[in-house]
């Protein structure tokens, strides 16, 4: 677990395009009223977020709870470990120089997509929306 902690940004990233996508698929199958509840409040605590900081730890909340209603604890950990690592320090810096108002707005309207997507069981257009979104926030890392 120690090692998994220097991972760099774009490590992270890497492994986030590898299993969240299809970490949506299976949860647009197998989530729950409660799992839909909890991303609405993850939605709305990322809408409300005052700062990058905190607009940081909703969506850190969103992704996990789209994993976690996949019903996979291993992937469930996995991301766990991924969340851990966006708490830190390199993770921060960047997130801060990249997460502009626009790209704000954009994630939080790709978030809705996705919930919505996953609301409609649509595993396809879940996994999609969650891949465009990832490459979304990667691209934006590029150059800084």
């Amino acid at each position: 677990v120690g090692k998994i902690l220097r991972a760099s940004p774009a490590e992270i990233m890497d492994v986030r395009l590898m299993i969240v996508p299809q970490g949506g698929e299976l949860s647009a199958s197998s989530a729950t009223a409660d799992d839909f509840a909890a991303m609405e409040t993850c939605l709305r605590g990322a809408e409300a977020a005052a700062d990058v900081a905190a607009f940081e730890k909703w969506d850190g909340q969103l992704h996990q709870r789209i994993v976690d209603a996949a019903r996979n604890q291993l992937l469930s950990d996995i991301y766990e470990a991924i969340n851990n690592v966006r708490n830190s320090a390199a993770w921060g810096k960047l997130k801060s120089r990249s997460l502009t108002s626009e790209r704000r707005t954009l994630y939080l309207e790709e978030h809705r997509r996705i919930v919505e997507a996953l609301k409609s069981r649509d595993p396809d257009l879940a996994r999609d929306l969650i891949r465009t979104h990832l490459l979304s926030v990667k691209a934006s890392f590029r150059g800084l």
